[in-house]
């Protein structure tokens, strides 16, 4: 898929990447959980988002990116052969993102021994020379980008659209946003923002 021309597509260029960012606090912080950042939060999540779109256009670019590649827009066809949907909102981007989509899927959780497994056998496929803590910054920053989008979207898709089931994969999303936030210092804050929080705590903080 990823030999697919990309030529005339959109690119996922820094400002895409981080519109799709800020949805997560308009509508999941607060929208979904009525909670207003203050102006310092705000710059320092600010912060956090330019951080990880450094991190995403530092992989190899100008490449076709479904967008939307998981489970449920895999299909098999009468031939028993697989069938890529819903590519209609296909850009120009990153190498890790459509994998990013499919071993982070917002409705499946792979184990994780076997998620390691296959980016090392898509790295390997590609022939990626880089050293693989580098190609895992890579795969790992991709994914923040992808689930704080997913946030914002599926508090969106409850709130305007009344699609309340979306909210059901809300847990699984915020799992991988920590686990991921937590291996890297420089995202201490993300981590603090979206970890849960103990009995009575009053809402999420950076601070």
């Amino acid at each position: 898929m990823q030999e697919t021309p990309s030529k005339g597509l959109d690119p996922y260029d820094a400002n895409f990447l981080l519109e799709e960012m800020n949805l997560m606090p308009q509508w999941y912080l607060k929208a979904h959980l009525s909670q207003n950042l203050e102006c310092v939060e705000a710059r320092v999540l600010l912060g956090q988002f330019t951080l990880i779109v450094k991190e995403v256009l530092a992989q190899p670019q100008e490449l076709f990116v479904h967008r939307d590649y998981h489970s449920k827009n895999l299909m098999i066809d009468s031939e028993d052969e697989i069938v890529v949907i819903d590519f209609q909102d296909a850009r120009e981007g990153g190498l890790t993102y459509d994998l990013v989509s499919l071993l982070r899927d917002a409705y499946v959780a792979l184990d994780p021994r076997e998620r390691k497994r296959l980016i090392q056998r898509f790295k390997k496929g590609k022939g990626i020379t880089v050293d693989d803590d580098t190609f895992m910054r890579w795969f790992d920053f991709t994914a923040l980008q992808r689930h704080i989008k997913i946030l914002g979207i599926f508090a969106r898709l409850s709130i305007r659209d009344g699609k309340e089931r979306y909210l059901d994969h809300i847990p699984l999303i915020l799992q991988y946003i920590v686990e991921v936030a937590v291996k890297y210092p420089e995202l201490e804050n993300l981590a603090r923002l979206l970890s849960p929080k103990d009995e009575g705590s009053q809402g999420m903080s950076l601070f």
